[in-house]
């Protein structure tokens, strides 16, 4: 296996703590049950976590470098961050990291994590963000740590031939004193021995010399060395990576316990043998003290080589350096035969750290629900429950019952290495779109993991995520697998997309349309709090019919019209009957869904907007809340081109007929059909809110929210209680779904892209003259693309307004020129919210620098 040229990858986590997979605790307080502090020394069950790490394509062998200041009460081995309760709107990483380079078979990843040189601030930042809220939240740059002294350490890996790896570390002392820096370059086996009773080996590292370790496991034997060029390792120390036994005397937080206590007795080294064979362990590490200069630089270097009978590969120097030369030149060559249109360096600097954000967050997930389930019921505080007399007020939270067939072992495109170390589906389809232009097959094996049997409910649902597999996300893998099949034009995949497809379109039916057919719930549909209520938790007796998930179905249906369609100009007939049916089903929901409020549809003649309607009793009332719930119905728009009648004929002339019944939704055009879910004179009512300044259109691009309810909340009463929903275009302000992310204002960038595609749509099939304040539908689609660029170019104010207004990112040359990808991005100034590192979807950017040089 280790010959795969993807063998070795940054598929190891920022956070495996506190995730879903390693809580053990009855309410499914995550945070609470695994905290920060315990993951020094508890072992983790399903995984593993380093800070800007490798490791294997099933996780079994990890490397990690861990940092010491001196000062710090523990080894920087992991990322700080706060846990939900601790934020101000849920959980936040709390620390300075950035992904710089990254290729599709990491044969070279770069990254840089800054680390400051005085006392790392974590109970100011967990004691400021648990004050009252004041409007943004209470960054590590608001501590002024960096101002005192950091250390900028550069991460580089690279690779030789099949199965090797190198690395450097390169540490700048970015202050004007001397300064000393403990460096481990540390690496563990990942914990599977301690589960499972098994005839196989432990794996081990051994000491086989002063500087060489030998990695024996299931895959192989590696052999591992520490380089003499520039500095020297101190020597090499060996632990368990194992919980605390009367067995054993070494343990996970072994190199923890000797570097920042002293404790001689927590790690095996050679200085107590002088036979290497008894020095081994399960995790070890080479000890580095670098003294540095001011404003200079030291570097420690390691590889890794499979072991060839009894040849070890030694490299000098100077192949050392020349294969990280070799593998930057071709790294080069691959970004400029990727972005030949771009012309802007700044926009080829951005591409290219938005690749390289997207690429680091591979992340190996590991969760075989069924087993968690299991280990969960046999877990000591849940059989202290089962034999109490007493009644629980709440009975014990276990997450994901009735998803015990999903068994995942995967390198998967995760939203974030920290703040989401786990899929999300909708986050994925949009994921793939970037990635499809560099990695084709990657990008198609992504699209069909999550359809497989192993994901897919038997039922026919998709997983969501992990807190809740259960959960609905909005149903965009059709149009995502209509986006990679239009760049790899393999039918075979689309095919088999198609069959799996049929069968969550059949779920979706069956399981969310609501009494009053053709419309559509789902719950919060991925937009967390953007409703005035909990559109999860409905009360009961009443039922809410949701603008959104009825958008999202005809949607949903126009793609796998597209994809039938596609199908049949391939030559297969078969598939003109699931054309024909995914047509009527589509005319079918646009009826309904345009229908006004009264008559039991969702449009309001007065406020020309789709609204969500909830049923009380015998009365429907809407929820006039103007919001990207009303937009969704937008998405669904396509444009039929016929490359020939073939196949097509039956299709064709029940199209045309239907044109002439139903010509709000279908369109004769010169070159083909095309079809709206939204007639042509509410477009013009919906745009008219949506290019509005003073409602959805920012600096930025669209608003998730209108800007009206700034000065005037909108205020719902459900069953005698008021319920307030205010303009909030940063972070969120509200606790609903935990507050981690904020629909009420902000700018998201998946949303933007729908929409711009969208009126590229609308702009093809409407006469030329159907314009609006900046211009064609086409120029206006350019015009929000280029908001939303600017977000992250360096504008006339001399910053980027990704970074708000910090002096850091203005002028000085070590932080210029470094780029987060946020969450979602403010409705005012473009500042960045929510998870810091977000680039799956917000690589979306490239597809935006794309569309402005087409």
């Amino acid at each position: 296996m280790w010959r795969n040229p993807k063998f070795w990858g940054p598929y190891l986590p920022e956070r495996q703590w506190a995730t879903v997979r390693e809580d053990n605790s009855l309410d499914g307080s995550c945070w609470e049950d695994f905290t920060h502090n315990d993951a020094t020394k508890r072992v983790y069950r399903w995984g593993e976590d380093g800070l800007l790490g490798v490791c294997d394509i099933g996780a079994n062998l990890c490397a990690s470098p861990a940092f010491w200041n001196g000062v710090d009460p523990i080894l920087k081995e992991r990322l700080f961050g706060l846990t939900g309760p601790q934020g101000c709107h849920g959980e936040d990483v709390k620390e300075l990291y950035y992904y710089l380079e990254n290729t599709t078979d990491h044969t070279y990843m770069k990254a840089l994590y800054k680390y400051p040189q005085s006392l790392f601030p974590y109970q100011q930042l967990i004691e400021e963000n648990n004050k009252p809220y004041k409007g943004s939240e209470y960054e590590i740059l608001d501590t002024g740590v960096f101002d005192k002294g950091y250390w900028d350490i550069f991460v580089e890996y690279a690779k030789d031939t099949p199965g090797s790896l190198l690395c450097r570390y390169t540490v700048h002392n970015r202050s004007q004193k001397e300064t000393k820096l403990v460096l481990l370059p540390q690496f563990s086996f990942r914990n599977t021995w301690a589960w499972t009773s098994s005839d196989k080996p432990k794996p081990d590292f051994r000491q086989v010399s002063d500087r060489c370790i030998e990695a024996s496991f299931e895959k192989g034997v590696f052999i591992l060395e520490f380089y003499k060029d520039g500095a020297m390792p101190k020597e090499l120390i060996f632990t368990e990576n194992a919980n605390k036994t009367n067995s054993s005397a070494y343990v996970k937080d072994g190199f923890h316990q000797y570097i920042v206590r002293g404790d001689e007795t927590s790690v095996c080294k050679s200085e107590r043998s002088s036979n290497y064979n008894l020095i081994h362990g399960t995790k070890c590490a080479a000890v580095y003290e670098l003294v540095v200069p001011p404003s200079e630089k030291k570097q420690v270097k390691w590889t890794l080589y499979p072991a060839s009978g009894d040849s070890i590969k030694h490299l000098t120097n100077k192949q050392f350096e020349e294969i990280f030369m070799w593998r930057l030149s071709k790294t080069n060559q691959l970004y400029d035969s990727l972005l030949p249109v771009i012309t802007m360096e700044e926009e080829k600097k951005l591409i290219r750290q938005a690749y390289a954000g997207l690429l680091w967050s591979k992340q190996f997930y590991c969760y075989s629900v069924d087993l968690w389930i299991k280990d969960k019921l046999q877990n000591e505080l849940f059989e202290q429950v089962q034999s109490c007399t007493r009644t629980l007020e709440k009975e014990p939270i276990i997450r994901n019952v009735g998803w015990e067939h999903m068994r995942c072992q995967d390198i998967i495109s995760m939203p974030d290495k920290w703040e989401f170390p786990w899929f999300a589906t909708w986050d994925l389809a949009f994921h793939m779109l970037p990635f499809v232009r560099i990695d084709p097959q990657f990008a198609m094996e992504q699209i069909l993991l999550l359809l497989s049997d192993r994901y897919m409910h038997p039922s026919g649902q998709l997983p969501a995520y992990e807190f809740d597999f259960g959960d609905v996300n909005p149903p965009v893998h059709a149009w995502a697998c209509l986006k990679v099949f239009h760049v790899t034009k393999c039918l075979p995949f689309l095919k088999k997309c198609f069959h799996r497809l049929l069968i969550n379109f059949t779920w979706w039916m069956n399981t969310k349309q609501t009494s009053k057919r053709n419309l559509f719930t789902g719950g919060f549909l991925g937009m967390d709090n953007i409703s005035v209520l909990d559109r999860s938790n409905v009360p009961e007796g009443m039922q809410l019919y949701q603008a959104d998930a009825t958008g999202w179905m005809a949607f949903y249906c126009l793609c796998m019209l597209e994809i039938s369609v596609e199908l049949v100009q391939k030559g297969d007939n078969v598939y003109e009957d699931m054309a024909l049916r995914f047509f009527n089903q589509f005319i079918s929901i646009v009826t309904t869904l345009n229908d006004s409020v009264k008559n039991g549809g969702l449009w309001h003649d007065h406020d020309k907007f789709y609204y969500d309607v909830i049923d009380i009793g015998r009365k429907s009332t809407p929820i006039r809340v103007q919001s990207m719930v009303g937009l969704v119905p937008l998405f669904a728009t396509t444009h039929l081109h016929f490359e020939s009648n073939a196949g097509l004929d039956n299709l064709i002339s029940k199209l045309k007929e239907e044109a002439e019944n139903n010509s709000e939704y279908i369109l004769n055009c010169e070159d083909g059909i095309a079809l709206v879910a939204v007639p042509r004179e509410k477009q013009k009512h919906l745009f008219t809110h949506v290019f509005d300044e003073a409602e959805f259109l920012s600096p930025y691009g669209i608003r998730s929210l209108s800007k009206i309810y700034k000065e005037k909340p909108y205020i719902f009463t459900l069953d005698g209680e008021k319920k307030v929903l205010k303009y909030a275009p940063g972070e969120s302000d509200s606790r609903l779904f935990g507050g981690n992310s904020n629909w009420r204002g902000p700018v998201w960038m998946c949303m933007n892209y729908l929409l711009t595609e969208s009126l590229e749509i609308y702009h093809k099939i409407h006469n030329p003259e159907y314009t609006m304040t900046h211009g064609s539908l086409a120029e206006t689609a350019k015009e929000i693309s280029r908001r939303i660029v600017s977000i992250f170019k360096t504008g006339e104010q001399g910053y980027r307004p990704v970074h708000g207004n910090l002096e850091n990112y203005k002028s000085d040359a070590h932080w210029k020129d470094l780029i987060l990808f946020y969450e979602y991005f403010h409705g005012h100034s473009g500042k960045g919210c929510g998870a810091s590192h977000q680039t799956g979807w917000t690589s979306l950017i490239i597809e935006f620098i794309h569309n402005l040089n087409k």
